[in-house]
């Protein structure tokens, strides 16, 4: 499911057939949301020629979350700004690029999430209210990190991941 290298400073995971909206989970990599401000940052590289999708993720559960996505798809590479609730995907942002590699950045900071690629900010904040336990439920607050989910070939690599 996954493979660490160390000289590296990387993380490979399987682009798992399984999605956060099945019964099973992607691969996923995640630590607990402890503060109401934080910034998680990495380089995803997809494979060559894997049908897929990787990068971050902010998890409250399998139907509450905000995904930052690279997708190779047909061979075309895009990224995508997903936002679900109560089960709903709304894409807020997405655009074709031609890199297989690109540092996606999720930022929390005074309850709204913005994304970023390169450096540069994308499309418009998330509201990230209706991702907590006051609203939706629960007792065990939100996950941050890494997921790949594809066909169950190939892998994406993510090196250099940064969270704060």
């Amino acid at each position: 499911m996954y493979q660490v290298n160390e000289k590296e400073n990387s993380l490979k995971l399987l682009l798992a057939a399984d999605t956060f909206e099945g019964e099973k989970s992607p691969a996923y990599i995640g630590v607990r949301v402890t503060d109401m401000a934080f910034a998680v940052s990495t380089d995803v590289c997809m494979e060559q020629a894997c049908e897929g999708r990787a990068g971050l993720v902010y998890l409250h559960d399998e139907q509450n979350y905000v995904k930052w996505v690279l997708a190779q798809i047909q061979g075309n590479f895009q990224l995508s700004l997903i936002h679900v609730e109560d089960g709903i995907a709304n894409t807020l942002y997405s655009k074709v690029i031609k890199e297989q590699t690109v540092q996606l950045k999720l930022e929390l900071k005074d309850m709204l999430i913005r994304a970023y690629a390169n450096g540069e900010c994308m499309g418009k904040a998330v509201s990230a209210e209706d991702l907590t336990s006051e609203r939706k439920g629960g007792f065990t607050g939100c996950t941050i990190g890494v997921y790949a989910e594809g066909t169950g070939v190939g892998h994406a690599v993510f090196s250099n991941t940064i969270i704060q």
